[in-house]
C-alpha cells in the first residue's frame, strides 16, 4: 500500500497527517529531523509529502525531504482551498487541513517537486513576488 502524507505547516509548528492519525511537531530543526526519520522508515511505501506555501515556514522541512530524497510537493494554497471547498468543508484547523492536503494527494496524485532552488534563487522569487505586491 502506498501512504500520502499531509503536512499543515506553521510558524511553531507543523500538523501532521500521520497514516491517517493527527501528529503534531515543532517546526524545528529537531523536530524536522525526527519527522524526516520517520518519513524515511517508510520510504518503500511512502508514496508523496504534500505541504502548502506558509510564508517560507515550509522550506526547512521541504529541504529536508529533498535532502533525504524523500517525494515531496508544495500545492499552491489556491488548488488546496478549492478542493477542501469541493468536499463542502468549511471548518478550518490544522488538522483538518493536514488531513485535506492528505486526501488531495491521493485523489489529485500531484507529482513530487524535482528541483530544489538555491538560496539565490529564492531570494529572486521572493523579490519579483514582492514587486509584483507592490
Amino acid at each position: 500500500m502506498k501512504y500520502f502524507i499531509g503536512i499543515d505547516v506553521s510558524k511553531h509548528q507543523l500538523d501532521v497527517d500521520w497514516l491517517d492519525t493527527p501528529l503534531c511537531i515543532d517546526n524545528t530543526q529537531s523536530g524536522i529531523k525526527k519527522l524526516v526519520s520517520k518519513f524515511i522508515k517508510l520510504r518503500d511505501t511512502l508514496s508523496l509529502i504534500v505541504c502548502e506555501p506558509s510564508g517560507g515556514y515550509e522550506q526547512q522541512i521541504v529541504k529536508a525531504c529533498h535532502k533525504a530524497k524523500l517525494p515531496v510537493h508544495v500545492a499552491h494554497a489556491n488548488k488546496i482551498r478549492n478542493f477542501a471547498k469541493s468536499k463542502g468543508l468549511k471548518a478550518k484547523t490544522d488538522k483538518m487541513d493536514a488531513r485535506i492536503l492528505t486526501e488531495y494527494a491521493k485523489v489529485m496524485k500531484p507529482c513530487a517537486d524535482s528541483l530544489l532552488l538555491s538560496k539565490n534563487a529564492i531570494q529572486i522569487k521572493e523579490l519579483l513576488k514582492r514587486r509584483e505586491q507592490l
